[in-house]
């Protein structure tokens, strides 16, 4: 996290996250999960037919992710609010909306344990929900 947390969101992050709240493409999601994997080692991702989303995911809930969140868009988390819903026990991700009943076809968590590059990512979310 950079020394100043600042009022707005990072712009180039808050384009990664994009991938959190609507269905994208692989290549998007494997590009905001290796930004994610920098600070992050356990990654929700999801996929519905041939589109994916992802999510820092903590057990703790909604404050914790929140905290993660901010982290990631590099803002102060008293400057953003975010909707989360909870998969399984345990498993608790920001979503686009914690009403929505839409399933996913086929979702994992996925640890990382460093930094791990865009390729990398979509190699292994591509193995882990084939």
């Amino acid at each position: 996290m950079p020394d100043v947390v600042a009022d707005r969101p990072d712009p180039e992050r808050l384009r990664l996250v994009q991938s959190v709240f609507e269905l994208s493409p692989l290549d998007d999601v494997a590009e905001a999960v290796a930004v994610a994997s920098e600070t992050e080692q356990h990654i929700y991702v999801e996929r519905i037919g041939d589109q994916y989303r992802w999510s820092p995911t903590h057990p703790g809930g909604g404050y914790p992710l929140l905290r993660i969140m901010a982290r990631f868009l590099h803002v102060d988390y008293t400057r953003i609010m975010v909707p989360f819903r909870t998969v399984a026990d345990g498993v608790c991700v920001v979503c686009p909306d914690p009403q929505e009943r839409v399933r996913a076809e086929k979702w994992a968590v996925i640890e990382f344990d460093r930094s791990t590059s865009a390729t990398t990512v979509r190699e292994r979310i591509a193995e882990v929900l084939a």
